[in-house]
């Protein structure tokens, strides 16, 4: 995965409690308890929250969990040029 500043990932989505998902978090948790293991437990903060996002996602993507994808500025940019066409022009 191509490294991402935090404010340029997409949101992971919520995991519905089901035999499937309880089954592929086992398996997540079971691989980083691995990694932590060869890593020697000295994660530095930017490493554990690459691991539990990167995790997050592979789970989701198992799971077949589409994410809401996170595009602020053509959704404002839409929203403001949809706000103007419909707003009449102001009489001075």
């Amino acid at each position: 995965m191509k490294e991402k500043n935090i404010t340029e990932r997409p949101p992971i989505s919520k995991i519905k409690h089901t035999r499937q998902a309880k089954e592929v978090l086992e398996t997540a948790n079971k691989a980083i308890n691995l990694i932590k293991a060869k890593k020697g437990q000295n994660l530095s903060l930017i490493e554990v929250n690459e691991l539990f996002y990167t995790s997050a996602s592979v789970v989701c993507d198992t799971l077949g969990i589409k994410g809401k994808i996170k595009n602020s500025k053509e959704t404002k940019s839409a929203y403001v040029e949809k706000t103007n066409r419909e707003r009449p022009p102001k009489n001075t």
